[in-house]
C-alpha cells in the first residue's frame, strides 16, 4: 500500500489485450480490491507514471494514446495530481488542444469515463468538476473548470490512505482546511455548501492530529480525514474557492512548493484581509472547529 501511497499514477484499462503506454502492472491487494468493486475483476491494464506535474504536453501525449484505441475507462488513483491528471487525459480524448501552447476552455463533448480513487485526504478532487494542469515552459498552472471533468464515479477509501506519510498528512489535511474555509467564506456559499464546509472542519480539527501521530493504527480518523476531505471538496465544487488558493496556484507553479503546504502559508494572511467582511463567518467556523469565538 505504501507504494502506491508514494508515488502518482493513472491508470487506463484496456478493453481486450494489454498494451503498455506506462510503466508497470500492479497485482497488488489494494488495487484487486478496487477492481472487486467496479466488478472487473482479471482484467488487465496499465499504469503511466510520472504524472506529478500534470504538464500540459503530457496530458496530450496521453490522450492521443489513449484515442488510438482499446481504452475505454480512466482510473486516477492518487492525490490530486494523478486524479487532476485522468479527468483531464479523458476530457482531452474528445476535446483535443488545438495548440499545445494556448490554454483553451474545453467544449465539453462526450469522453471517456472517470474514477477517481484518492489515497490523501485533501484534494477533494474526486468530487469536483475541475483539474489544474501545468505549462512546463512558463511554469504557469491552468485551472480546467468544466462539469465535464466530474468524476462518474468517486471511491473513498481510507485503506488507500492509512500508510500516508506526516508530511503528505499534514499538506493535505490543511488543503482540506483551506477548502473547506474558502468555501464558508465565499459570497457563492448556500445553507447547503455551508453545512459540508461547517463538518469538514469539524472532522478535521478532531481527527487529523491523530492522523499525523498514529495515523497506521487510527483507521476511524484515517476514515474521517477521507470524509471530511471529499465533504470540503463538495462544498467548493458549488461555493467556490478564495484567495489563497489564486495566490497558491500561482506561486506553486513558479516554486514548486507543494500545495497544501504553500496553503498553509498563505491562509493567516487571506483570512485576516477578508476578517472586516467575514467576520462572523470565521466565528461560526472556529466554534464549529471547538476554538471558541
Amino acid at each position: 500500500l505504501s507504494s502506491i501511497v508514494s508515488k502518482a499514477y493513472i491508470f487506463l484499462l484496456f478493453k481486450i489485450y494489454y498494451r503498455c503506454i506506462g510503466i508497470e502492472v500492479f497485482e497488488s491487494l489494494p488495487i484487486r480490491k478496487i477492481l472487486f468493486i467496479l466488478g472487473i475483476l482479471g482484467m488487465i491494464f496499465g499504469s503511466v507514471s510520472a504524472i506529478r506535474k500534470k504538464s500540459i504536453n503530457r496530458m496530450v501525449a496521453y490522450s492521443s494514446a489513449a484515442q488510438i484505441g482499446y481504452i475505454y475507462m480512466g482510473i486516477g488513483i492518487g492525490g490530486g495530481s494523478p486524479m487532476d491528471a485522468a479527468k483531464a487525459i479523458c476530457l482531452m480524448t474528445a476535446n483535443p488542444l488545438e495548440d499545445e501552447t494556448v490554454f483553451y476552455t474545453p467544449k465539453a463533448l462526450p469522453h471517456l469515463p472517470v474514477v477517481c480513487i484518492p489515497t490523501t485526504c485533501g484534494t477533494g478532487s474526486e468530487v469536483t468538476p475541475f483539474a489544474v494542469i501545468t505549462d512546463e515552459k512558463s511554469g504557469v498552472k491552468y485551472p480546467l473548470a468544466d462539469y465535464e471533468l466530474l468524476p462518474d464515479m468517486a471511491i473513498v477509501d481510507a485503506d488507500m490512505m492509512m500508510d500516508a506519510p506526516r508530511g503528505l498528512t499534514a499538506a493535505s489535511g490543511i488543503d482540506a482546511v483551506t477548502h473547506a474555509l474558502e468555501a464558508y467564506a465565499s459570497m457563492l456559499a448556500t445553507d447547503y455548501t455551508d453545512g459540508l464546509a461547517l463538518r469538514s472542519l469539524k472532522l478535521v480539527f478532531e481527527n487529523l492530529p491523530k492522523c499525523y501521530e498514529n495515523g497506521a493504527n487510527e483507521p476511524r480518523a484515517r476514515e474521517n480525514m477521507a470524509n471530511a476531505a471529499t465533504m470540503a471538496g463538495m462544498a467548493f465544487t458549488q461555493a467556490g474557492l478564495g484567495l489563497c488558493h489564486a495566490m497558491s496556484h500561482a506561486l506553486g507553479g513558479l516554486f514548486h512548493i507543494p500545495h497544501g503546504r504553500l496553503n498553509g502559508v498563505l491562509l493567516p494572511a487571506v483570512i485576516g484581509c477578508n476578517a472586516s467582511a467575514a467576520m462572523h463567518k470565521y466565528a461560526q467556523l472556529a466554534r464549529s472547529a471547538g476554538l471558541g469565538g
